[in-house]
């Protein structure tokens, strides 16, 4: 049911002012995110910038112990009169490679320190994101059922003005359905008379025609009636491919045409082909319970057609 135009122009316009409060709120929170994510990085970024500086003085440390060490080293070389030898080599680069490896741990633990920096301000711009879409999801809800409530509101008061209106309507569309009722029932009946028939010519097909299949006797009542049942139709289709199947299985092991289809009838259809004609083929003397079984519920028309 719709608005009538009166009211839809009332709740089109509660729509536009609603739509333009949820917009000035949506601006001042996305506002205020991204004064808050500036702050915040912006004091990270301090911190990383101040992390060098406070490795200085241990830096100058490892360098004060190198020249030292070297120092030392040259005088004990000197005094031994080694000084320029291979020894006095080896013992000048193990001093700067140990120099080397206490700048390398104080390089790692500089950018540790970065590192976890730059791990918490991603913490925080995720969850001030997070923050904004929460909010902003609430603000659409709640503009969404705003709208929706004025929509109901609009709607109680239509109702209220179109009541005695609706009265008569109903009155009148009670004897629309009234009428469609039995015209459906009608058709119904007609349906009905129309498969009890179409049951009645497979029926006296198959009692006159003990030998014959369900196919044979839907062909039969199809071609008198002009008409087959949905259902059955389906069914035979069903029992055709199973047939199809069965002639095909016999035929490819050797069976000529006729004794093909006579089995392919006793499998899918349970007939008795006891008196074939091709003797040289030996039969089967497993029927197939379940085709067996198909056949005589085929037989039972009115019952399967249920």
């Amino acid at each position: 049911m719709a608005l009538n135009p009166t009211y839809q122009k009332q709740l089109e316009d509660y729509k536009k002012s609603e739509k333009e409060r949820e917009r000035i709120e949506r601006e001042a929170i996305q506002k205020l995110i991204n004064e808050k994510l500036a702050t915040a990085t912006s004091d990270i970024n301090k911190q990383i910038a101040a992390v060098p500086g406070q490795y200085i003085d241990q830096e100058r440390a490892v360098e004060a112990r190198r020249i030292a060490n070297e120092r030392n080293l040259m005088e004990q070389m000197a005094r031994a009169g080694a000084y320029g030898s291979g020894f006095s080599d080896t013992m000048q680069a193990s001093i700067n490679i140990a120099a080397g490896n206490q700048q390398a741990a104080l390089d790692r633990q500089k950018q540790e320190a970065i590192n976890r920096l730059n791990q918490t301000l991603l913490e925080l711009q995720s969850a001030l994101r997070q923050e904004e879409i929460s909010r902003l999801a609430d603000l659409s809800s709640r503009t969404s059922a705003n709208i929706a409530n004025k929509q109901s509101e609009l709607f109680a008061l239509q109702k209220q003005e179109e009541a005695a209106a609706a009265q008569a309507k109903a009155a009148q569309l009670q004897a629309a359905a009234q009428a469609k009722a039995a015209q459906l029932q009608a058709q119904a009946t007609a349906q009905k008379q129309l498969e009890d028939r179409f049951a009645s010519y497979v029926d006296a097909y198959l009692k006159n025609n003990p030998n014959a299949t369900s196919l044979d006797a839907y062909k039969y009542a199809e071609i008198i009636t002009g008409y087959t049942p949905t259902h059955i139709r389906q069914l035979a289709q069903q029992l055709q491919s199973q047939w199809n199947n069965a002639y095909n299985r016999y035929r490819s092991i050797g069976y000529n045409d006729a004794a093909a289809r006579a089995y392919a009838d006793r499998d899918v259809f349970g007939l008795d082909i006891t008196g074939i004609a091709n003797q040289n083929v030996a039969a089967s003397t497993n029927v197939n319970p379940a085709a067996k079984s198909q056949g005589e519920l085929i037989r039972n028309f009115r019952a399967l057609g249920g």
